[in-house]
């Protein structure tokens, strides 16, 4: 990250000499000062496609966040809404990062960590289990309310007898009989022990006949857990440390360095200083206590949101390995339309962009960018990567997911879930409770509903295969790549009319 002034001393001087050279670049003239000018949205731009010679499976998502190396560029963001211990371990098994949100109190949010941390990639730890007396009837009453149709039987000591799939059971005819009569005894099972990695795991279940299952026991024999097929064969997962990459968030608070610290001690792999407005001396002050706490260990430091290219300087030059962009932009933050300040997300990243690699071409080492808001669709993470992102953060897009807060806290409401701003009516009482009046009264997010798309891996996937299918269509095997030909191609983005925009989309 840069360590000094670009061309002077001073960093606002820095930024309107690059905030120049950026207006040049894209209009092809000199600008001044006190005059509007053009910035877009993500949704007013398409990619042009080029000639390519690879599939859509083909082109990998790998990107370095700071000192971390993540499978896929994505990062839930910390609402408390989206993000506890359930998603983010969910989030690492794809890898990509979770971060939790920052609670009120420490203790609860470190064992939100800590839980998170725990987790083994894609193992159902506690699943539901009957007893070698208990009956048919009581297996389809499981598959009946929670729907699962594979079920461990186990004695009073906790060992795995058998596995009950009830697609074998003729349920009409046999509900009083024991479930022990219709198992698959343990000696004709496919198992593993504790210590057998999650490689080997996923290569069985992808590769061996009649192998969808494989529960997990111990020396004794007691059953420790189960993985299923479905859930494992697309997960990617990130490691930091042999654990899950897994991240937490914190404000810009002296109390909060201590917080950090105990994060890190348990094996965190992101720390994201979160604050409405990035660019100011709380913030960058606490970029610089975090900067100096964590030294050389392998921890990304986050830091914004920022929507200038001044904010983006001095977050770099403070310390943060990556700088979030974003306000206003995002579906429940009504920041513009309450205080009338904002910047449009396409535009932004572009010019955050542009910034990164002219200092980068002075010798400078730059923070990476993280798109934060208006990622609702893979199209728009593929036009955020393209304007030079490196990472997005979403929260509409994970609270849709059964490991969200709001579903594990809420369950659904008319069938959607429950999703609020950090900055809303309800968010903001939640905060002040016990402070007798004092802290941020006005709002400056919603509250609303969202759709609800079931567990992660049942459309992560596929989101994934359609960011992977927009590189492809560009001729694109990486996100630097994708990058290059948006940047270094005429026309490779086109500006959407409203027609153009209606005809970009379904019309059925």
């Amino acid at each position: 990250m840069m360590r000094k002034g670009i061309e002077s001393k001073d960093i606002l001087m820095s930024a309107q000499v690059l905030e120049h050279r950026y207006w040049e670049w894209v209009l092809g003239r000199e600008v001044g000062p006190g005059y509007p000018l053009p910035a877009y949205a993500l949704s007013d731009v398409t990619i042009m496609p080029w000639h390519s010679t690879i599939s859509p499976y083909e082109p990998v998502l790998d990107v370095n966040a700071g000192p971390v190396r993540l499978k896929v560029p994505f990062l839930s963001a910390p609402m408390d809404t989206v993000t506890g211990e359930v998603l983010a371990a969910a989030m690492s098994d794809f890898g990509g990062c979770g971060i939790i949100y920052r609670s009120r109190k420490a203790d609860e949010q470190l064992a939100w960590v800590e839980h998170a941390l725990r987790h083994k990639t894609c193992l159902v730890e506690k699943p539901i289990c009957l007893k070698r007396d208990d009956t048919v009837s009581e297996a389809q009453m499981i598959l009946d309310t929670k729907g699962f149709s594979t079920i461990p039987i186990v004695g009073d000591d906790g060992k795995l007898d058998g596995i009950v799939f009830t697609r074998d059971v003729n349920f009409r005819w046999h509900m009083d009989e024991p479930v022990s009569k219709w198992m698959m005894p343990v000696k004709r099972l496919k198992k593993v022990d504790t210590r057998t990695s999650f490689l080997k795991i996923q290569k069985r279940l992808r590769n061996e006949q009649q192998c969808s299952v494989l529960p997990v026991v111990d020396d004794e024999g007691r059953l420790a857990g189960i993985y299923f097929m479905k859930d494992v064969v697309d997960a990617d997962p990130s490691a930091h440390g042999g654990k899950p990459t897994v991240g937490m968030a914190i404000n810009e608070g002296q109390e909060d360095i201590a917080r950090a610290r105990a994060g890190i001690d348990l094996g965190v792999s992101m720390i994201v200083i979160d604050s409405s407005h990035g660019n100011c001396i709380p913030v960058i002050e606490q970029v610089k206590r975090l900067r100096e706490m964590v030294g050389s260990k392998k921890v990304c430091i986050v830091a914004g949101n920022v929507a200038d290219i001044d904010g983006y300087l001095r977050l770099s030059e403070a310390g943060a390995d990556l700088v979030k962009l974003g306000v206003g932009p995002g579906s429940i933050c009504s920041t513009s339309e309450g205080t009338g300040v904002g910047y449009p997300m396409f535009t932004l990243i572009q010019k955050i962009s542009f910034a990164k690699r002219t200092a980068e071409g002075l010798g400078y080492r730059m923070a990476g960018i993280v798109a934060d808001g208006s990622i609702n669709t893979p199209g728009d993470v593929v036009k955020a990567l393209s304007a030079g992102a490196d990472l997005v953060m979403a929260g509409k897009m994970f609270v849709a997911a059964s490991e969200s807060i709001s579903y594990v806290k809420f369950g659904l409401k008319d069938g959607k879930v429950i999703y609020r701003g950090m900055a809303s009516k309800e968010a903001i009482k939640e905060r002040n409770a016990g402070r007798y009046g004092k802290g941020k009264r006005a709002p400056e997010g919603v509250s609303g509903r969202g759709e609800w798309r079931g567990p992660l891996r049942t459309w992560f996937p596929q989101t994934l295969e359609l960011v992977r299918g927009g590189l492809a269509h560009t001729g694109s095997r990486t996100i630097s790549e994708l990058q290059k030909y948006c940047i270094e191609t005429l026309g490779a983005w086109a500006l959407l009319t409203p027609a153009g925009r209606e005809q970009n989309a379904p019309r059925v």
